[in-house]
């Protein structure tokens, strides 16, 4: 698995021409989405399940208070970003 961590703005690139898979996540709603571009689905979809349990440990656990927050997955067509949700 290629990751490179790295705060991508909405209309950004892929850094590299072989991390095609981005994972965002907005740990607070309203904020700003923090990126890492990936390689493979399958690695961007580990990584989002791995940051969405951790937000659902945080608030279990009491360490940060009960907030919406979002994680998804996006893969680049050449021209965008598109949702991969419904994959």
């Amino acid at each position: 698995m290629s990751v490179v961590m790295k705060t991508a703005h909405e209309d950004a690139e892929p850094v590299r021409g072989d991390l095609d898979y981005r994972v965002c996540v907005v740990p607070q709603i309203p904020g700003n989405a923090f990126c890492v571009q990936v390689d493979e689905p399958d690695s961007a979809h580990q990584i989002a399940d791995v940051l969405a349990d951790f937000q659902l440990f945080l608030g279990d656990n009491r360490i940060m208070p009960d907030y919406s927050n979002c994680v998804w997955v996006e893969h680049w067509d050449g021209t965008e970003w598109e949702d991969t949700s419904d994959d």
